[in-house]
């Protein structure tokens, strides 16, 4: 038998549902609590996310717009356009938008190997060796396996440099070895 669980509408309620998987419930919640408040950064910022979480990536950049016009200082917002900005394929703004990200949390180190990505899904290779560079330097670890297997580096592969970098970032405790 399964339990009814009753979530009341606000931004609250639209986390809750969001950490469900009820996306879609949550982005109503999330509307709910914009007719009551309009001026609610927070609920812009969360119905963003969830619509993200459904593929619906244009309509979350509105929502992150309308959130970051409300509050132009929230960097996960500033991040998480430029991450919908780069899942369609407008490169230069999701660069722009993890610039600002970046200028207001520089301990972001996401922000160096996403610019990366959209560097080298555009086949400017110095540019995104420069900013994976950077990411590896701050998180090896996490980065050095991500970008061995990343199709979006697949443009710039077979780049010299490229390879040099991801071969020097090798360390041992990283489980599996380079396969380029």
């Amino acid at each position: 038998m399964e339990a009814k669980i009753r979530i009341k509408p606000g931004t609250t309620g639209g986390i809750a549902l969001s950490e469900l998987g009820r996306h879609e419930a949550a982005i109503n919640s999330y509307d709910q609590a914009l007719q009551c408040r309009p001026a609610n950064d927070q609920a812009w910022y969360n119905r963003g996310i969830a619509l993200s979480e459904l593929g619906q990536h244009e309509e979350a950049i509105n929502s992150f717009g309308k959130a970051l016009k409300l509050k132009p200082d929230d960097h996960q917002a500033w991040y998480n356009r430029g991450n919908c900005l780069g899942l369609l394929e407008r490169y230069r703004e999701a660069i722009a938008s993890y610039d600002k990200a970046l200028q207001l949390n520089p301990d972001n180190l996401g922000v160096f190997y996403k610019k990366a990505r959209c560097y080298a899904l555009q086949a400017k290779s110095e540019a995104a060796i420069n900013h994976l560079s950077r990411a590896l330097t701050l998180a090896p670890h996490t980065y050095q396996k991500l970008a061995a297997t990343d199709p979006a580096f697949d443009r710039i592969r077979q780049n010299k440099a490229f390879q040099s970098l991801l071969i020097g970032s090798f360390s041992p405790e990283v489980a599996e070895p380079l396969d380029l």
